[in-house]
């Protein structure tokens, strides 16, 4: 239920993508609009809200938490297709965002409680497939109801779905009991507060190694996310059908081998060698810059596709790795509203910036290559990858004593 509920969060996030060149035409955006329309504007909700949502998560029905959350979202995404300008459509996105908020903190929290850290890894490799298939079917088929039907119904239908999931989910889920470190069933006991949960975290080194990491891989995340379809369109002469069915048949394949094989190699190798939690994803990042370029230089659509799969099935490793380290990091009582507190920092710096300047730079290039401006965009943020990996090396030097002091919380 967890991972049919993130692929719904991630569907509507992917929709925007898919819709963003008719939405461009009818509103007449620049790229920097639209990047704020892709991005920022659906951030910085996420981000205000996130934090009070972690620590309602942490104290309260978390089942309930998501479920209602999810049922918000959705009747905004519907309300983007009734936008009579652009200003309407980014207030419906800006309440998007908000919803959105209440969805990672009572997840990753019940995942904590359901599953020990040495299966941890796995578990989350699992649920991540949600989100992969779900950003995938978003792209495809928002793309294709938009060639279709329009942007519009596209918008409507994608609502209506997620109204109906989280009725369902009201009825279905069942909150799981919260339990610490090593699997025993907590006593009630206070929730620790905000200042309290600041302190511990700035005492865990290397958790601020992976969050300074985690913000520079979701910018460049966030950026290809977002532009990869209209980088197809603009470059290759793609229509948004094709190039949104193309580009999610390639994402849903890597995507969930990338999940699913993360997810077990950070579980295998981190009984090896606990430093493997850290070391995975610097070395994702390394790899994943020569994929990238065959993506953008590729001089077909078959060659850069092909960059595309390999590239993706390298970068999905690390996503497991991603919610394993924020929740195993910290204490039990700690788990959402860390996470909130991770998310305002990476989403604000990463995933919001990300389309944003990528969006900046296009156009600030488009006078000297033209339509090729958003290839060079593209390719120019490749460096975070490397300055990323150095932060997780230096996390794996102190993961051991800061899971332990974890354990004790």
């Amino acid at each position: 239920m967890l991972a049919f509920v993130s692929v719904l969060d991630w569907a509507d996030r992917a929709l925007i993508s898919a819709i963003a060149e008719p939405v461009k035409r009818e509103f007449q955006l620049s790229d920097a609009q639209l990047g704020f329309a892709m991005g920022f504007a659906m951030v910085i909700m996420r981000v205000i809200i996130g934090i009070p949502i972690g620590r309602i998560s942490d104290s309260w029905n978390r089942r309930n938490v998501l479920a209602l959350s999810l049922g918000f979202w959705s009747l905004m995404t519907a309300a983007t297709g009734v936008a009579r300008n652009f200003a309407e459509f980014i207030a419906a996105r800006l309440c998007v965002g908000g919803g959105t908020a209440g969805s990672y903190p009572p997840t990753l929290s019940m995942l904590g409680d359901l599953f020990p850290l040495r299966s941890r890894g796995t578990a989350m490799g699992i649920w991540n497939i949600g989100g992969t298939i779900g950003f995938s079917l978003g792209l495809a088929v928002g793309a294709v109801i938009a060639e279709r039907h329009g942007w519009r119904m596209a918008a409507l239908s994608f609502g209506a779905v997620g109204v109906l999931a989280a009725m369902l989910l009201f009825a279905i889920l069942e909150e799981p009991v919260r339990r610490d470190a090593v699997g025993a069933e907590l006593a009630d006991e206070k929730t620790p507060s905000a200042r309290e949960v600041v302190a511990f975290m700035w005492g865990q080194r290397s958790l601020l190694h992976t969050i300074w990491g985690f913000i520079l891989l979701n910018f460049v995340d966030g950026a290809q996310s977002y532009w990869t379809q209209s980088f197809y369109v603009r470059t290759h002469d793609m229509s948004i059908g094709d190039a949104g069915s193309a580009l999610a048949s390639v994402w849903l394949v890597s995507g969930i081998v990338g999940a699913s094989l993360g997810g077990f190699l950070i579980d295998h190798l981190g009984r090896r060698d606990i430093r493997w939690h850290t070391w995975l994803t610097g070395y994702a990042g390394l790899i994943c810059v020569a994929p990238a370029i065959v993506t953008y230089l590729g001089p077909s659509p078959v060659v850069s596709l092909t960059g595309t799969f390999i590239g993706t099935l390298i970068w999905s490793t690390w996503f497991a790795a991603q919610m394993m380290l924020m929740t195993g990091l910290v204490g039990s009582r700690m788990r959402a509203t860390s996470w909130a507190l991770i998310m305002a920092i990476t989403m604000t710096l990463g995933n919001a910036l990300g389309p944003q300047v990528i969006g900046l730079i296009s156009d600030w290039l488009e006078p000297s290559v033209g339509r090729l401006s958003l290839r060079y965009a593209m390719l120019s943020i490749l460096v975070l990858n490397v300055w990323a990996a150095v932060h997780f090396f230096l996390a794996g030097k102190t993961i051991a004593a800061d899971y332990e002091r974890a354990g004790r919380h």
